[in-house]
């Protein structure tokens, strides 16, 4: 058995897991994240000196994963923030004395 197919096998994962957060396509995202731990939970004792750029990789691409969630969190909370103020702008030009509609959420 080839003793760095576990290793090939974690950067092919976080490159899919990369790909899928620059398309967007978070279910994808979740399930190759999630293989993506148990893959490495499967790892046991120190690996071989010759998976280290395999390993150095794997780390690499993981760490641009999360860069790039942080960057989409911050877009969406920003969208969020846009929405309330809107939201807020909006109530101001309610006529006197009517009720806001209510809504799902409970805001006005």
């Amino acid at each position: 058995m080839d003793e760095l197919a576990p290793y090939r096998h974690l950067v092919v994962l976080a490159e899919a897991v990369c790909a899928h957060i620059h398309a967007d396509r978070t279910d994808e995202l979740a399930q190759t994240q999630e293989e993506f731990g148990q893959r490495l939970a499967e790892l046991h004792g120190p690996a071989p000196e010759a998976a280290e750029p395999l390993l150095r990789r794997a780390f690499e691409l993981h760490l641009e994963a999360t860069r790039a969630l942080e960057s989409r969190r911050a877009e969406i909370l920003a969208e969020l923030g846009d929405v309330r103020r809107g939201r807020t702008a909006a109530a101001g030009y309610r006529p006197a004395g009517l009720e806001p509609a209510k809504s799902v959420d409970r805001a006005a």
